[in-house]
């Protein structure tokens, strides 16, 4: 059984921002007559699960050997919530955050956390334009749909 995967972000649409579409189409060899059935996802929950461990088996295939960490991550995102990552330097928790941005297809940015850190960098800026006479608002990173505050403990 193959399970084949499109996700693509609805924020356009009625849905809200940051919402996603999750459309799975399962393909599956012909059984023949004498094969069981089983392998047929029939309930809501079947898929859910489904889906869950695709996501997380292509996630594992960019952040080795952090199966379990991977699903806690995706179930803290999956029930909205926040999530705190601490661990040593290099183990890969930037690259986990931004792997499931990749992978679920949402807008990732990175706010790094310095002592000079102004609230400008975090939710953007206006900057007037002389030629129309408007100010023109640039998004900061907060309005992204997956965003980490990295390096909180240096600030």
């Amino acid at each position: 059984m193959q399970l084949h995967l499109i996700i693509c972000p609805l924020a356009c649409l009625t849905a809200g921002p940051g919402s996603l579409f999750l459309d799975a189409r399962i393909s599956r060899p012909d059984p023949g007559p004498d094969h069981p059935r089983s392998d047929y996802i029939e309930s809501p929950v079947q898929l859910s699960h489904a889906l869950i461990n695709a996501i997380a088996g292509q996630i594992d295939g960019i952040i080795l050997g952090k199966r379990r960490q991977i699903r806690l991550a995706l179930a803290c995102l999956l029930a909205r919530g926040h999530l705190l990552i601490e661990d040593l330097p290099g183990v890969g928790k930037t690259t986990l955050a931004h792997a499931i941005a990749t992978t679920l297809g949402l807008r990732f940015q990175r706010i790094q956390f310095t002592s000079d850190l102004l609230p400008s960098d975090i939710i953007g800026v206006s900057v007037y334009q002389r030629e129309s006479g408007q100010f023109i608002f640039h998004p900061g990173p907060v309005f992204a749909q997956l965003v980490l505050a990295d390096e909180i403990n240096r600030a």
